[in-house]
């Protein structure tokens, strides 16, 4: 403890202090990298959850295990599948308000922020057993036997990867420091004033 407060006491002047820094997510560009966020949660995550199975096959050029990655009916009338859905169309629909844009502005951001937490909650819901509202017994996500047991430790991964990026968005959004309204020079006044005169 002596020697981290020595370290502490001698560190140069300035080392802590808070310097400002380029923003991540600028009101003036950006379009190309939001569109192209967007296109990858389209053919990743989307297409993945809305038919694995397909999405399978065509990873593997159709040499994958037919199938095997086939949704259970208890899940697909469950409420979750919707859930997850219009969180991803959430996130997917404000990289493209983004786009559109050419920036970010604040609503952009938080709804971003909303949009990720959402879905990483529902990502991290996919990792444990699921049930209905009125029906205790827990059913089972995939068809196949086996490929609940691998594919929910990786949904709570990508789900808690997810819940943590949003959270880190909140304390980026928190001190964040927006710039202040571009003053006229006083050049443009005098002459301003010279041609009322």
């Amino acid at each position: 403890m002596f020697v981290l407060i020595g370290c502490a006491r001698r560190r140069p002047a300035g080392t802590f202090a808070w310097r400002p820094h380029a923003q991540d997510k600028p009101a003036r560009g950006g379009r190309w990298l939001a569109l192209l966020a967007a296109a990858g949660l389209c053919v990743f995550p989307l297409a993945m959850y809305l038919s694995p199975q397909g999405f399978w096959d065509a990873a593997t050029l159709g040499k994958g295990v037919p199938g095997g990655l086939q949704l259970t009916d208890g899940f697909l009338d469950s409420w979750q599948p919707v859930a997850t859905l219009c969180w991803l169309a959430v996130v997917i629909a404000n990289y493209l308000v983004v786009a559109a844009q050419d920036g970010w502005r604040r609503w952009n951001r938080r709804l971003g922020i909303i949009g990720h937490v959402g879905l990483g909650m529902m990502l991290l819901t996919h990792a444990a057993p699921m049930t209905a509202f009125l029906d205790p017994q827990p059913f089972a996500i995939f068809v196949a036997a086996g490929a609940d047991a691998i594919a929910r430790p990786w949904l709570g991964l990508a789900g808690a990867i997810t819940f943590l990026c949003g959270l880190y968005d909140i304390c980026q959004e928190w001190a964040r420091v927006e710039p202040a309204p571009a003053r006229r020079s006083p050049r443009v006044r005098r002459s301003r004033a010279r041609v009322w005169a």
